[in-house]
């Protein structure tokens, strides 16, 4: 049989959970909390992760680079050919 979307989606789930699995404890911390629904504001984040509001961005940025380039992901991202897996 073929491959279908659905496969592909689930090969995607479990490479991502694979590869959040891989990060620093701050940057699952930290992606956790962005990425929660509803999200909080960068207010209640910089409370509870004790970090400054201006510092988020850059922080976030950064751990979204570090997961791109975990291995479990980012064969994943070379083989769509995608933009994000050419950045820096």
């Amino acid at each position: 049989t073929f491959p279908t979307a659905a496969d592909g989606r689930l090969l995607l789930i479990d490479a991502l959970r694979m590869a959040f699995r891989e990060l620093r404890p701050r940057c699952q911390e930290l992606l956790t909390q962005l990425f929660r629904e509803p999200r909080p504001a960068y207010r209640d984040i910089s409370a509870t992760l004790g970090m400054k509001i201006g510092s988020i961005g850059p922080s976030r940025e950064r751990c979204l680079s570090e997961l791109r380039r975990c291995p479990a992901l980012a064969v994943l991202i070379e083989a769509d050919g995608t933009r994000e897996a050419r950045r820096p």
